[in-house]
């Protein structure tokens, strides 16, 4: 499975030039990345990010839900707010679909700039600085 991920930045600069774009008038643009991810390369990026290491422990999408609930129960436990939640599961439930661009490059020219790994340790460096992680 995979899915699409975009950089705020990316985003931005999407969003205006579809805006300043007279063709893109009534027009509907999924702007994302150029192509999809694993979320395996997305663990790969986060832990070379974090420095870190990662086991993968697969879990079936019915008990996905369940697992976010326990994650969330054990952050008010200790007083904390785990990265992983229901609102989080349901994302990763949902986010595992890959969309295309090609119309934004087509009509506008979309072409996001920003790696994966430049943006996951980008979005890592943010969550540092507003005290996330």
């Amino acid at each position: 499975r995979t899915l699409s991920l975009v950089h705020a930045e990316d985003l931005a600069a999407g969003m205006v030039d579809a805006v300043r774009h007279p063709g893109a008038v009534g027009e509907t643009y999924f702007l994302g990345s150029e192509q999809p991810y694993a979320w395996n390369d997305v663990k790969r990026a986060a832990t070379a990010a974090l420095d870190t290491w990662a086991v993968t422990l697969p879990v079936p999408g019915p008990l996905l839900g369940a697992v976010g609930t326990a994650a969330e129960a054990w952050g008010w436990v200790t007083g904390t707010h785990p990265p992983l939640n229901r609102d989080k599961t349901r994302e990763i439930h949902h986010a595992c679909t890959a969309c295309s661009s090609e119309k934004a490059q087509q009509d506008f020219g979309y072409a996001p700039n920003t790696s994966l790994d430049d943006g996951v340790a980008d979005t890592i460096a943010w969550y540092r600085a507003e005290g996330w992680l």
